[in-house]
């Protein structure tokens, strides 16, 4: 998938705003936000603390999962 555009995955469009491996495994997190929306938000490589599964910096949007409705993304 390619940075900003968006494709249909299950109920929702994902709309990609960063590539996925910028990001350390194991610290996406999903926000539930107003009429459906979520938000996918991660810790860049190298500023995850695995031990307390913090970020040290702040996290960032990997992508945004908007409800799929008629037929479009």
């Amino acid at each position: 998938m390619v940075k900003g555009k968006c494709i249909k995955k299950g109920n929702f469009c994902r709309c990609r705003k960063a590539n996925p491996k910028k990001f350390a495994k194991g610290s996406f997190r999903t926000i539930k936000g107003t009429k459906g929306i979520r938000i996918i938000v991660a810790c860049e490589k190298g500023k995850w603390n695995k031990k307390s599964k913090r970020c040290r910096k702040g996290m960032k949007l990997q992508a945004i999962l908007k409800p799929y409705k008629n037929k479009r993304c």
